[in-house]
């Protein structure tokens, strides 16, 4: 029977050159394994997928604003042109028509302020002139009224009863037109005068020298009136 013998221990060089070599082979798988390809994850593969649709969306969401607000851009332009503005400019015109008037009313309202002054301007000048005429007649009716009386005095005086008669009876016509006027001024003194000259009538184919007496009575009287009415000077 051959004899086994141990192999024989590696030298120092041997082991050295052999961890060379081990070092040299791992380096080499390490590297393959590095530079080759690897195969993306589930997740991986749908993380782009999402991102895309999420970016696309997006990008519509923005061109459907954009659009949206050039529509409302566009409507307000037309909306500004077609009825805002007509609708300012109406405005406008109505204002200035406002405006004017106001003008002509104020204008107007002045004139008949102007007018008005005339008019009571004039109503006094008219109640001035009545009043002047009023007076007149009034004067006039008493002078005819002393007339009278004197033109009976001169006919008792001549002893011409129907001529004191006559002129009596038209003092009385002319007594008439005064009494109104006296009775406004003083209803006594009106009375009184009236009542003086009928007695007159009364006494003068009865007693014409009484009659007389109540000629000056008469007379006294008119001079009252005329100062009632102020006629007197």
């Amino acid at each position: 029977m051959a004899a086994v013998y141990p192999p024989p221990e590696p030298t120092p060089e041997e082991l050295a050159e052999a961890s060379a070599t081990q070092a040299e082979s791992n380096l080499l798988t390490s590297t393959t394994d590095d530079t080759a390809p690897q195969e993306p994850s589930e997740s991986e593969v749908e993380a782009p997928k999402e991102e895309g649709r999420f970016r696309r969306f997006m990008r519509r969401l923005v061109r459907a604003l954009a659009v949206i607000v050039l529509l409302l851009g566009a409507g307000f332009l037309i909306t500004y042109f077609l009825l805002a503005r007509p609708a300012q400019q109406q405005v406008a015109q109505l204002q200035s028509r406002l405006e004017q008037a106001q003008r002509d009313l104020s204008s107007a309202e002045t004139r008949v302020a102007e007018s008005e002054g005339q008019v009571k301007n004039m109503q006094t000048q008219v109640e001035q002139a009545r009043a002047e005429v009023e007076q007149a007649q009034s004067l006039a009716a008493l002078q005819k009224v002393r007339t009278d009386i004197a033109v009976a005095r001169l006919a008792l005086a001549n002893r011409d009863g129907p001529a004191a008669r006559t002129a009596l009876v038209q003092a009385k016509n002319d007594l008439a037109q005064l009494l109104p006027t006296l009775k406004a001024a003083d209803e006594g003194l009106a009375n009184s005068v009236s009542g003086r000259l009928d007695i007159i009538l009364n006494e003068l184919n009865r007693d014409p020298t009484t009659a007389i007496s109540d000629m000056d009575i008469l007379s006294r009287n008119l001079d009252q009136a005329e100062k009632a009415l102020g006629l007197a000077d």
